[in-house]
């Protein structure tokens, strides 16, 4: 177990407020301390080189989070969410200051609510508007896919999906300092220990999703020290009959070597990483083409029984990277029965809560 941390750098971690960054060289020189150095130059290479203990610990204290209401909303708000925003999900969004939206997640008084690792390229796929048309936004599908997907987890956790908005996002535009160089430096070397606090990992799923090694990572990291289960895919706008093909082409031939990455210096980092956890290359690839196919025939399976997507490409896909239980698994699920038994226990439940109880069974 990690030990809890001492009341003094927590009280400096709350003294940065629960909106603000103002209490960060304090917080540096708490932490310069807690580690033993004196020295406050280069913090993030000397908490990268201490006991996973400390690490650990260092990131609860620095760990924030944001309302999903802040970056979700839902479909029929999207038009005035992208406004009142500020264009948020823009990679240059017109507004700055996004950091203060998030808050400790580990502050006194606050609600135990869930809190979920947002994991996404910021791109959207190249052939987006080809495949969607130019009236399918890329920044309202996140938008709504937050929403959709916190409704999913209020409706398990807090009693009703109306509550969505108490459900709560690690997301790197709010709850990393994006202009003190120091503090970016230190949270993003902490980005592991972030996963690993969050209760879940929701991705924000589109075809070209496994060509960014940084989302890669994100997927790695997770599944190390939490259960698939624990993984939400989305993908409702973006996984369609005519976009099937391109997700089954992902998973077939995903590998490492061919994934993106903008930094060489990242993907040296990054790979050496993956390859810690996982031995080699070659042992991840098929880790991470077993959990996508089981986690993305989950997704599919209730569109499956009212759409053109067919679950049983999952089962071939399967069948065909060597997964033969998980393919004799995916082909003999019973989904029309699950959404039998979803029906029979409708009474009292809103058509909201209905529908996540479809999706979840």
């Amino acid at each position: 177990s990690v030990a809890s941390p001492t009341s003094s750098l927590s009280d400096s971690c709350s003294s940065a407020g629960e909106s603000g960054w103002s209490g960060w060289s304090e917080v540096r020189d708490r932490i310069s301390e807690q580690i033993g150095h004196s020295d406050r130059a280069d913090i993030a290479a000397r908490v990268r080189k201490a006991p996973w203990q400390t690490r650990l610990e260092t990131a609860r204290l620095l760990m924030r989070d944001v309302p999903a209401s802040r970056i979700g909303s839902p479909w029929e708000a999207l038009a005035d969410f992208e406004v009142s925003s500020g264009g948020f999900w823009r990679k240059r969004s017109v507004q700055s200051g996004f950091e203060e939206w998030s808050s400790l997640r580990y502050a006194d008084g606050r609600a135990d609510a869930p809190t979920l690792f947002l994991s996404h390229a910021w791109d959207a796929p190249a052939d987006w508007e080809d495949v969607l048309g130019s009236g399918c936004s890329y920044y309202q599908f996140k938008a709504a896919a937050i929403c959709w997907v916190a409704k999913d987890i209020a409706a398990k956790h807090l009693g009703s999906a109306t509550s969505w908005s108490d459900v709560r996002f690690w997301l790197d535009k709010c709850c990393i300092p994006q202009h003190d160089p120091e503090a970016l430096a230190l949270h993003i070397m902490l980005i592991e220990e972030f996963l690993q606090l969050c209760d879940g990992l929701v991705v924000a799923f589109t075809w070209t999703y496994f060509r960014r090694l940084w989302c890669v990572f994100e997927w790695a990291c997770f599944l190390v020290f939490h259960d698939p289960v624990d993984v939400v895919l989305s993908a409702e706008m973006a996984y369609r009959a005519s976009t099937e093909d391109r997700f089954l082409d992902a998973i077939l031939g995903f590998s490492i070597d061919a994934c993106e990455c903008r930094d060489p210096g990242d993907r040296v980092v990054l790979s050496d990483k993956i390859a810690e956890y996982y031995a080699s290359d070659a042992a991840f690839e098929r880790f991470l083409k077993f959990t996508a196919i089981a986690l993305i025939s989950r997704s599919v399976a209730p569109r499956s029984i009212r759409s053109g997507v067919s679950i049983q490409k999952w089962a071939s896909a399967a069948a065909a990277c060597g997964f033969s239980e998980l393919s004799a698994a995916i082909a003999t699920a019973d989904f029309k029965g699950w959404w039998a038994s979803a029906l029979q226990r409708r009474h009292g439940l809103s058509s909201l809560d209905l529908q996540v109880v479809a999706r979840t069974s």
